[in-house]
């Protein structure tokens, strides 16, 4: 049984016009994943991360501090519901807007242009996730990601029979709203 540590990586810097792949931690956040790798409990065998730099930087410390010799990039990515190049354009009031349009529409295979995902794409990728983390047998893992896809995670295996359709995607958005991950907080779970 794989033991996983699941975090939301550092804080990321206000930097506009970026796409949010791109989006760095901040200098203040910089310092504080140095700081958190040191209170680690155990040495990580691997450390997963995202294709996201901001998550790539929260991981880099346990690599340099000795932690660990191992990062994967997974895909675990935040849910890319909204165009990633519509939202590199989008102030904080359009982009807003953006999600309150997706959210309403309740069509969990709508994508909103061809460098998003649907909702039932979000889960595919959560259930390889989950399989992957499984295969881990015996591994102590640090998983850095994004909130939506860390309590996509938490909504799936507690919800893991459910049916893909409106209601379940409305049911994940209000478990996603009241569960707020703060950065570099998370939480545990045994998966195998």
């Amino acid at each position: 049984m794989a033991l996983i540590y699941l975090y939301r990586h550092g804080e990321q810097s206000n930097e506009t016009g970026l796409l949010p792949s791109n989006i760095p931690i901040s200098e203040i956040a910089t310092g504080k994943v140095n700081e958190w790798a040191e209170l680690c409990p155990f040495a990580p065998d691997i450390i997963i991360v995202s294709s996201y730099l901001s998550s790539k930087q929260s991981g880099r410390p346990f690599i340099n501090k000795g932690l660990c010799d191992r990062i994967q990039i997974w895909r675990v990515h935040p849910f890319l519901n909204i165009s990633p190049k519509k939202l590199q354009k989008a102030d904080k009031q359009q982009s807003h807007q953006l999600m309150t349009c997706y959210w309403e529409k309740l069509d969990p295979e709508y994508k909103d242009g061809k460098d998003a995902e649907s909702f039932i794409d979000l889960i595919e990728r959560v259930r390889e996730c989950i399989t992957l983390i499984a295969e881990q047998k015996d591994k102590k893992i640090v998983m850095i990601s994004h909130e939506s896809f860390l309590n996509a995670i938490r909504w799936l295996i507690k919800n893991k029979d459910t049916a893909i359709n409106g209601k379940s995607m409305m049911d994940y958005y209000q478990f996603n709203q009241s569960h707020p991950i703060a950065y570099l907080k998370g939480f545990t779970l045994s998966i195998g």
